[in-house]
């Protein structure tokens, strides 16, 4: 890992050297505002003043903290973005207020708000992030603050979907979070540890299960931990958990890990450490293996977006940067106590943990999605799309125009064509939010015009059942290549095709 000292000035050319970067590698991203090596990122910024290429990106400091913007461009939902801002991997920062000059190390950066606009604008914050310990208790809430954001919360749910909030698992809250327990459900019946033996350790049979698991496809499928590899294999997060299966040492010692984690032959702190020590600090991915093992007890987590919560419900407790069983103890038990005062709010009778989660996630989400939509609605208006807005207009405009071809009806009939086709664009903008991001059907993360590196991967409306209506309840989001693979098949056969291939590919 770099070891920069803060205040010290430091060119490209250094970082490049310290850090040994072959000479066919150096340049390229290097030479731009950011980049990734060895799991870690490089943010190189100037400060109000134009870069080398001529780029004068709004950058600027509040007090200590540090207003970046990224790349022209770029959205929330890219991968790139999810590592720089997930709380995973180190990110070092450097800044000069001349160009052409060597860079000041601010030291490693922590993202402590972001807005999802295009391009991405992040608050960095410096200095070590604070640690369960003293002082900081699982039981350390405001009730006050909790009580404020819970009635933001009610607001978020009325002003993003126009209905008041009712209950945690219906309305807007229910379509955005039901999936979690199908989900989880899905993923222990995958592993079936029940039926493991301890002559199973070594054989790959555990760790075939532990994969499948993981590697669940569909909106509905695995978010919580990015296994798809769609930029490369060394994006997928349980990329070691893969290599494990192709050396006898360390498949045999991540099975006894698995074995003795799912069978309950250790404790789980030791199980969680051993987790992090043989595949590293990716928090999601130890945070999702203990939820599949227990989710009255274990949740998953996304650190950045947790700790904005945390932040606004009154907790000190922070998870970014802190991948540990100390703190990931500490994060399940303020869980736990949301979850107490949760179970006193109307629409959260008979609380679960998972509902306290959701709770979490909406609070910060919603506002996010809101703040997004409004965005791109002012953007409309000066006839300026981004990747994904220009991507919903073509899918309603060609939805359109094939239900025009074909005689079929899309969502309800106007005489006003705009009125159509603008409530068209918006279902379609839901869709994508709902589905997370995701193809409906694969999983994969959706590309949009003007930011993709495949056309196939580019987002495609879909007929679930293509003798229906262009009604809501009748589309899905899905890959370029998937709709068309799957032409006029019916749905379920699809799927089925799909997962049979899928389950083929691992086999082998």
């Amino acid at each position: 890992m770099f070891q920069g000292t803060i205040g010290d000035k430091y060119s490209r050319e250094d970082i490049q050297k310290l850090l040994g970067v072959p000479v066919d590698r150096q340049g390229g991203n290097w030479d731009t505002g950011y980049t990734e090596w060895d799991g870690q990122f490089f943010v190189f910024c100037n400060i109000r003043v134009a870069g080398r290429t001529g780029h004068d990106y709004d950058n600027h400091w509040d007090g200590s903290v540090l207003a970046w913007q990224a790349k022209g461009g770029t959205e929330i939902a890219q991968a790139q973005m999810q590592r720089l801002l997930g709380g995973d991997n180190p990110v070092h920062v450097f800044h000069r207020s001349q160009d052409r000059t060597p860079f000041t190390y601010a030291g490693l950066g922590r993202a402590i708000e972001y807005d999802d606009v295009s391009p991405v604008r992040v608050r960095w914050s410096f200095g070590l992030a604070p640690q369960i310990g003293e002082g900081v208790l699982e039981t350390d809430l405001d009730v006050s603050s909790f009580e404020r954001e819970f009635s933001a919360f009610e607001g978020a749910v009325l002003s993003h979907s126009g209905h008041r909030f009712q209950s945690i698992t219906t309305g807007l809250p229910g379509r955005w979070e039901n999936y979690k327990t199908s989900l989880r459900q899905r993923a222990i019946e995958l592993l079936s540890p029940e039926t493991w033996l301890s002559e199973d350790i070594g054989s790959g049979r555990i760790l075939d299960a532990v994969i499948h698991a993981i590697e669940i496809p569909g909106a509905e499928g695995n978010n919580f931990v990015r296994w798809h590899g769609q930029w490369g294999p060394d994006t997928q997060q349980h990329k070691l958990i893969l290599d494990a299966r192709k050396n006898s040492s360390l498949r045999r010692k991540a099975e006894d890990l698995f074995f003795s984690l799912y069978t309950g032959k250790a404790d789980d702190s030791d199980c969680f450490s051993e987790l992090i020590e043989q595949f590293g600090k990716n928090y999601s991915l130890p945070a999702y293996l203990f939820f599949v093992k227990d989710p009255e007890i274990y949740m998953p987590i996304a650190p950045v977006t947790f700790d904005k919560a945390l932040v606004r419900i009154g907790s000190r407790l922070r998870t970014s940067y802190n991948c540990s069983w100390d703190n990931y103890a500490a994060y399940n038990r303020t869980l736990q106590n949301v979850r107490g005062l949760l179970a006193k709010k109307a629409g959260f009778e008979n609380c679960r943990l998972v509902d306290a989660h959701s709770f979490l996630w909406l609070l910060i989400r919603i506002e996010e999605e809101a703040a997004r939509k409004r965005s791109s609605r002012a953007n409309n208006k000066e006839m300026i799309y981004g990747p994904r807005e220009r991507s919903v207009f073509e899918m309603a405009r060609n939805a359109l125009q094939a239900a025009a071809q074909s005689g079929k009806q899309t969502t309800r009939t106007y005489k006003n064509k705009e009125v159509q086709e603008s409530e068209l664009r918006e279902v379609i903008d839901d869709l994508i939010s709902e589905q997370k991001g995701l193809c409906n059907i694969t999983g994969i993360k959706l590309q949009f015009v003007g930011d993709s590196d495949d056309n196939e991967i580019l987002a495609s409306l879909d007929r679930i059942d293509s003798d229906g209506q262009y009604e809501r309840q009748n589309l899905q989001v899905v890959c370029r290549f998937v709709n068309r693979w799957k032409s006029s098949s019916g749905d379920a056969d699809f799927r089925r095709l799909v997962g049979l291939v899928r389950s083929m590919e691992q086999e082998e």
